[in-house]
């Protein structure tokens, strides 16, 4: 029973809807200390879809070390893109404990149950089969639904709209930026 109830609990959180990722607006000049040195999506105004991290923002472009690209043909590496082709950015944070946490628990929950059920010794009416797939294949499985819900709790991504200078310093008057680079762990 108690077997069941984890994995069925693990099976619920690990399939639920993400969260929704804050939206901070700043202005290119205010952009540095939110996306310097962090892996990134954007999808360009021009329709191209960009992967990588952030090397530097210059005045007029950004310095993006590419490691996924929709655009055939071209180069993966230290590419510069100007400024004017971004309109947002998803800036990916992986921070906490929780995926490898959850992970080995769920690796380690059907062997503890199981070793505290026959903690006497195996009955001769124990399903062999049954038994088997407990110890085998159901921590391979509670592992990666572990996984995939540490991965979840862990995620602390966000997205960064550009907007006009002076937009920006209403909204940073208001501390939309200064919470978003206090909450997110470097």
């Amino acid at each position: 029973m108690p077997l069941r109830f984890l994995v069925l609990l693990i099976s619920l959180v690990a399939v639920a809807p993400a969260r929704e990722r804050p939206v901070v607006e700043a202005s290119w000049e205010e952009l540095g200390p939110l996306v310097e040195g962090r892996r990134i999506e954007s999808v360009l105004l021009d329709g191209i879809r960009i992967k990588g991290i952030v090397v530097k923002v210059a005045p007029d472009a950004l310095e993006i070390d590419v490691t996924k690209t929709s655009e055939p043909g071209r180069r993966k590496g230290i590419r510069r893109f100007p400024r004017e082709l971004f309109g947002q950015i998803q800036v990916r944070l992986h921070k906490g404990p929780a995926r490898p946490l959850l992970a080995v628990a769920g690796i380690a929950a059907p062997w503890v149950i199981t070793a505290a059920r026959y903690r006497g010794g195996l009955p001769e009416s124990v399903n062999s089969a049954a038994l088997a797939f407990t110890v085998a294949g159901l921590p391979i499985i509670l592992g990666v639904l572990g996984y995939r819900l540490g991965a979840r709790l862990d995620d602390r991504s966000f997205a960064v709209k550009i907007v006009a200078s002076n937009e920006a310093a209403a909204n940073l008057s208001q501390g939309q930026a200064g919470a978003a680079i206090e909450s997110s762990p470097e």
